[in-house]
């Protein structure tokens, strides 16, 4: 082997770099900036955008991060300054010394978003010409060229010919294998292309500590491990099973339970109820914990088991560099492996004012509002004051017809900034700013007229309909006050559902008129006193 290609190969193994700053993403009224792991900002926020937390691509690897300004990514250094300027399309991480970036559209030139690898510098060290490129890995990296993938290395030879028709992350290369699948059926081949383990496979698993998880063609045929020679050497045994990672395979009993493992495949964890877990990192596994009114919450158990940071989140990271980035009812923030919070999570001072009664919300006033000829119920849910993935909920209330005339609705009232946080002011601001005057903006986010801070929004749209939502703060900023209603979808547009005709002349062409007139009507009775 020449001398200057054992010393490019040597690079690249050892990563050639110094230490990745340990550095975290953080979001402020709609901006990115970072923060050490004492919480400290050391970039301030003035980014539009960047990469999610993740384990498998911390921030800064490799010293670089990319982040989004205006319509365009860009790589930073840790002191925040701009060491290659925002040109890209899109943007992945750094790994072994080049990034796969999307080559933007140049004004007068033919469309073209292909994909290729940059350096350090900036510089095109593998010019833009594959429909995708993934991260390289053990010295190759998978791309794709007319809807097949293959493999080429850091001087862009094509290793592996570009002719195989299906990619899954065991694609990338661990253990010195990847994954390929032949006539349905997956299997493992070499950096050189030569096929190691036969396709045999219904589903495999990226190799980790010698090991993927595995399963036989076959209906509810189990899960076992098999080593790198296609032998299951942990039998096939479990009902759901996923790759190792931090020493432990995580699985799924036939009871239902889910369980870490050894390689042995011995249980060394086994976490009761209804719970779904992802994998281990940084010693601690992200638990998901479902109580039998489907309430999720997000905690962490240790190696053991044991549970190390109870659930109290609705939603939270795997751990990355020692913290985890969670959602608190609305609050979001870093905690350490202890629990503690180490940035955000401390809510705003509020009043302290004692929350107005549900039985104010009156059915005839909800009437009214929505055009509705008939008589309403509005039923308060069987539940106490929760953590929602709204907010942290005082109370909530059904509407609904008993002629099943009625769209239905859903009234919240949420504990203030739980909802209405700076952060989604934020982006709904910028999302108004974006919509063009008229020509059917409203249709999808506007403020509620005489309501500082309140807004109306289609909070989710697709093939089945919309999800609309109606937000209004009280005047004391104590309580956010939310309505849900949904629609169906109809061509490209919205249209109340097929139960909300009665009532769907009174707002046209305006379906979102619906939710604030009932969010207006639940406010007028919630808090009369402006």
């Amino acid at each position: 082997m020449p001398l200057r290609r054992a010393l490019l190969i040597l690079l690249f193994a050892s990563g050639a770099h110094a230490a990745d700053p340990v550095l975290f993403p953080i979001q402020q009224n709609g901006r990115v900036g970072f923060i050490d792991r004492t919480g400290k900002v050391v970039i301030q926020p003035q980014y539009d955008e960047t990469l999610p937390l993740d384990s498998s691509c911390p921030p800064f690897h490799e010293g670089l991060q990319p982040v989004r300004i205006d319509q365009a990514w860009g790589y930073i250094d840790a002191r925040g300054t701009l060491v290659i300027p925002a040109r890209f399309q899109g943007a992945s991480c750094f790994s072994e010394g080049v990034a796969g970036v999307r080559q933007r559209d140049e004004p007068a030139q033919p469309p073209n978003f292909l994909y290729g690898y940059i350096d350090r510098g900036g510089k095109w060290a593998i010019p833009p010409r594959f429909d995708e490129a993934r991260p390289f890995a053990e010295g190759l990296a998978m791309v794709e060229l007319d809807h097949a993938w293959g493999y080429i290395d850091h001087r862009a030879h094509i290793v592996i010919p570009i002719t195989l028709r299906a990619s899954s992350d065991c694609s990338t290369f661990a253990d010195g294998l990847a994954c390929f699948m032949q006539d349905d059926r997956w299997g493992f081949m070499d950096k050189s292309g030569k096929t190691v383990i036969a396709p045999q496979f219904e589903s495999v698993t990226r190799f980790a500590d010698g090991l993927s998880a595995a399963r036989r063609p076959g209906s509810f045929q189990p899960y076992g491990y098999i080593d790198r020679t296609g032998a299951f050497v942990i039998p096939e045994q479990f009902f759901l099973a996923w790759g190792f990672a931090g020493g432990r395979g995580r699985v799924q009993l036939d009871n239902g339970r889910t369980a870490f493992i050894d390689k042995t495949g011995k249980p060394v964890a086994t976490l009761e109820g209804n719970v779904s877990a992802d994998p281990y990192s940084d010693g601690l596994a992200k638990v998901k914990f479902i109580d039998a009114q489907r309430t999720e919450t997000i905690g962490y158990v240790d190696m053991s088991g044991s549970i190390a940071i109870p659930p109290r989140f609705v939603g939270g990271s795997s751990f990355v560099n020692g913290l985890a980035m969670v959602d608190e009812c609305g609050t979001s923030g870093y905690i350490d492996a202890k629990g503690n919070p180490v940035w955000g999570l401390a809510k705003r001072a509020r009043p302290d004012t004692p929350p107005p009664a549900a039985s104010n919300v009156h059915a005839d006033a909800i009437a009214r509002a929505s055009g509705h000829p008939g008589p309403l119920n509005v039923v308060q849910a069987p539940t106490t004051a929760a953590c929602t993935q709204f907010g942290k909920s005082v109370w909530s209330l059904q509407v609904s017809a008993a002629d099943g005339s009625f769209a239905g609705a859903q009234v919240v009232l949420l504990e203030g900034g739980t909802f209405l946080d700076a952060e989604k002011q934020a982006k709904l601001d910028k999302v108004l700013a974006q919509l063009p005057k008229g020509g059917g903006g409203e249709a999808v986010a506007r403020r509620v007229a005489g309501h500082p801070g309140g807004f109306t929004s289609v909070l989710a749209f697709g093939p089945g309909g919309a999800l609309l939502a109606s937000a209004i703060p009280s005047p004391d900023g104590a309580f956010d006050l939310l309505v849900l209603t949904s629609v169906a979808g109809e061509g490209n547009g919205l249209k109340a559902t097929e139960a909300a005709k009665v009532y769907q002349q009174r707002f046209g062409s305006d379906p979102i008129g619906v939710t604030e007139a009932i969010a207006l009507a639940a406010w007028d009775g919630l808090f009369p006193e402006r």
